[in-house]
């Protein structure tokens, strides 16, 4: 398979998981932009890891065990963005750990790993609710 295909493959999973989500009629969790990020992320990561699994395989068992920490990473924000608990905390967390190891295997495998990071980090920031307006910062 190409990355081309991989991509379509992705974005198709994309656009029905979002479907699904918007014909259950569940309260977005966030901003829409920040749910958005978030799945994109992880087809993102998805399909990183699926273009580099035959790299993966032919090098060693420890190179996959590298590329499932990523993927780990995106599924655990996916959970915390379907349950809608502790959503930002998981993403900012997610974003800073995947961006680290990104780089890491960027040294010797693939450099890819950093754009879902980035989506994550987005993501992240798009999460950050307003405080409420009736109150001044710093007054309790």
């Amino acid at each position: 398979m190409s990355i081309g295909a991989l991509t379509g493959i992705c974005i198709a999973l994309f656009v029905a998981a979002a479907a699904f989500f918007r014909l259950r009629g569940r309260p977005t969790t966030g901003t829409p932009i920040g749910r958005v990020l978030r799945w994109l992320a992880f087809a993102g990561t998805v399909g990183t890891t699926v273009a580099a699994l035959p790299l993966a395989l032919s090098d060693s068992a420890v190179v996959l065990l590298l590329l499932a920490v990523p993927l780990v990473l995106a599924v655990l924000v996916v959970v915390s963005d379907a349950t809608g608990r502790l959503v930002g905390t998981t993403t900012a967390a997610a974003a800073l750990l995947m961006l680290l190891w990104g780089v890491f295997l960027a040294s010797f495998l693939t450099p890819y790993f950093v754009f879902p990071a980035l989506l994550l980090g987005a993501a992240a920031l798009a999460s950050i609710r307003p405080r409420a307006a009736g109150r001044p910062a710093g007054v309790a």
